[in-house]
């Protein structure tokens, strides 16, 4: 049971990341970005290239890895952004949900099908056990990276101008162009901040998974779900939603096998969010729902 918990937490915090980059952006622009998969995989797959194939140092690797799932999802905010924040919620979801496919069949034409080690950067030297499962060194990296990363995007959200100006632009985009914020620039930075997260996600994921172009799809999903569990127009609770999905898998998983355990934990949604349709902690209503 201890070892499911641990693993629970882990895997929860990774989805908390991602739902905390839907939350962004949705929040922002009240749309969904459902390509938030496959910009992990890019991150996750262009940080495998620079220090896998062509040797590079893994810190020069990151920043590289970084940087294209960045442009990546400002592309896609460029191009279609504008268009998907006048669309009827289901166009903006087939449209989103097609930046998200190309870019998966794009990268599988580069790296192909198949998958690729990817190494444990802060090592799998073991510290201590819980129960039967030893605690590496790459775990207690990961539960740190993953609490000083929640707690500095909650800082920036509450604390600074361009948090503020973040939640300003979620409430009325023309009010904030009538007092001179630039909302077209808060657009972009929430989407470089959603890229970040994903990419911080990404390289806590690829050690366990190995890096695929397949691999964003379902922790995508997941992630997103996470969101809609906890209240995705809150950022706070699209975090609790992601420990609370990570936490439920993995015990479905121990009480009733891990086959069966993706299949209990979507069920389970459903039921949740037929009696609170915003999630757990979720605003009464929503602007978009895309």
């Amino acid at each position: 049971m201890i070892e499911s918990l641990f693993t629970g937490l882990l895997t929860g915090g990774i989805y908390a990341l991602v739902a905390l980059s839907y939350s962004l952006i949705f929040t922002t622009t009240r749309v969904v970005n459902f390509a938030m998969g496959e910009i992990i995989m890019v991150a996750a797959m262009m940080t495998y290239t620079c220090h896998g194939l062509w040797g590079m140092p893994i810190l020069a690797a990151l920043i590289i890895g970084w940087a294209v799932a960045v442009l990546v999802n400002l592309v896609i905010r460029t191009a279609a952004l504008r268009r998907l924040q006048t669309l009827e919620p289901i166009s903006a979801l087939l449209v989103t949900l097609s930046c998200g496919w190309l870019i998966l069949t794009l990268a599988q034409l580069i790296w192909g099908t198949s998958g690729a080690h990817f190494p444990a950067i802060f090592g799998k030297v073991n510290l201590f056990r819980l129960g039967s499962l030893y605690v590496t060194s790459q775990d207690l990296a990961t539960i740190v990276i993953i609490i000083l990363a929640l707690i500095i995007m909650d800082v920036i959200q509450r604390q600074t101008t361009l948090g503020k100006s973040m939640q300003a632009a979620a409430e009325d985009h023309e009010a904030c162009g009538v007092v001179g914020l630039n909302v077209g620039r808060i657009n972009s930075l929430a989407f470089t901040l959603a890229a970040i997260l994903c990419t911080v996600a990404a390289i806590l994921m690829a050690p366990i998974t190995g890096a695929n172009p397949q691999m964003g799809t379902m922790v995508g999903l997941k992630g997103f779900a996470a969101g809609v569990l906890g209240g995705l127009t809150r950022a706070n609770s699209a975090i609790l939603g992601g420990l609370i999905f990570g936490v439920g898998e993995s015990l479905a998983g121990y009480w009733f096998g891990g086959e069966s355990k993706e299949i209990i934990i979507f069920i389970l949604l459903m039921i949740v969010l037929g009696f609170r349709p915003t999630g757990l902690w979720g605003e009464v209503q929503w602007q978009r729902a895309a």
